[in-house]
């Protein structure tokens, strides 16, 4: 029995059921959703107490939350960044990327003395980084949703730790963890936790058509070769 023909209907069926934007809705779509995520983090920083006077803030916190928005960018330009390619980067890289930045921020923020913390204050932190990633990260994988046919997860994952660190620049520029453990919890944690939840959720929702077409094909052909064999009727079938 033929199976691609059955197959290549789901895919075509699939597809057609997806609905896609166009490439003006989706740019608009994106602006509206960066705007909103912007918001969200301000508001956000107001209410944890941000500082009174952002610009002094920065000024005497200048060195760690530049030299972290570097590498934020340039997680997202790696993530981001196709150049002539319409397929995402190799996944070997964007999985390595994603597992170093929590290992990479905590190497970082050791540098520097952030004076005094408790554990409170980096448990806040944790949800602030947290609190602020989620915006942008369900923007990024309903703009992107259906659109990825090779490595959904690893595109996922990315994402997530790509909005984890953007937001981590909120939580330097609110309070810098310098402490390995309060370091630790209030920023490596959230990445760590935004990696596992883009992934998750990324193998799902950016999953082309086709993708879950093949994953869907793949179980059934599993599940038709784990279905219990009767021995009886085997035994009885060798006797005739």
């Amino acid at each position: 029995m033929n199976t691609a023909v059955p197959l290549r209907e789901r895919v075509l069926s699939a597809a057609a059921a997806t609905p896609s934007m166009t490439r003006r809705q989706g740019r608009r779509m994106a602006v509206l959703l960066i705007a909103l995520s912007a918001a969200v983090a301000a508001a956000l920083l107001a209410v944890v107490g941000g500082p009174a006077d952002v610009g002094e803030s920065v000024s005497t916190r200048g060195p760690i939350v530049r030299g972290w928005a570097i590498a934020a960018i340039s997680l997202l330009c790696l993530v981001l960044g196709r150049g002539r390619s319409t397929v995402v980067r190799a996944p070997q890289l964007l999985t390595a990327a994603t597992w170093a930045s929590p290992v990479v921020i905590l190497m970082w923020t050791l540098r520097f003395d952030g004076g005094g913390a408790s554990l409170h204050e980096a448990v806040k932190g944790l949800g602030l980084g947290i609190a602020v990633a989620i915006t942008p990260l369900a923007s990024f994988l309903f703009i992107r949703r259906g659109a990825e046919p090779r490595y959904p997860g690893a595109l996922g994952g990315a994402a997530g730790a790509m909005c984890g660190a953007c937001a981590q620049v909120i939580v330097l520029l609110w309070h810098p963890f310098t402490g390995v453990g309060y370091a630790a919890v209030a920023h490596a944690v959230p990445l760590v936790a935004l990696a596992g939840i883009g992934r998750v959720t990324g193998g799902w929702t950016l999953a082309s058509a086709s993708a879950r077409a093949r994953h869907d094909d793949t179980t059934n052909k599993i599940s038709r070769n784990q279905d219990p064999v009767s021995t009886w009727s085997s035994w009885e079938d060798a006797e005739s």
